[in-house]
């Protein structure tokens, strides 16, 4: 684990540059304040231009705002609902979770991957 502080749209394409990075991964920013979706745009830009295959993962809520998951529910909302118990009224709307699926067994990985 290599932790950098600094500006991502400068600290990160000095590090793919020094460590050879191919691959990202980062938590998608689900907040969608205009900073973080300049910022999140222009490292996607750069990882482009680096050949840096770029991933995000949306891991911070069960339901994601900009996922469409609240327009599920019928309503328009002419604002985001803005505290917790607003948003539990909207999800409660949504029906249950769906259940976890079962982790994988190792026979059901391809017998060729070194692990």
């Amino acid at each position: 684990l290599y932790v950098a502080s600094g500006d991502p749209v400068e600290v990160l394409p000095e590090l793919w540059t020094k460590f050879g990075i191919t691959h990202m991964t980062h938590e998608g920013d689900e907040t969608g304040e205009p900073y973080a979706k300049e910022r999140d745009a222009k490292v996607r830009a750069l990882a482009k231009e680096k050949d840096v295959d770029v991933r995000v993962c949306n891991s911070e809520t069960l339901f994601p705002l900009g996922s469409g998951y609240v327009s599920k529910v019928g309503n328009n909302f002419e604002k985001v609902p803005g505290t917790m118990s607003a948003f539990q009224v909207v999800f409660g709307k949504m029906g249950q979770v769906p259940d976890a699926k079962p982790a994988p067994k190792a026979d059901e990985f391809p017998s060729d991957q070194d692990h």
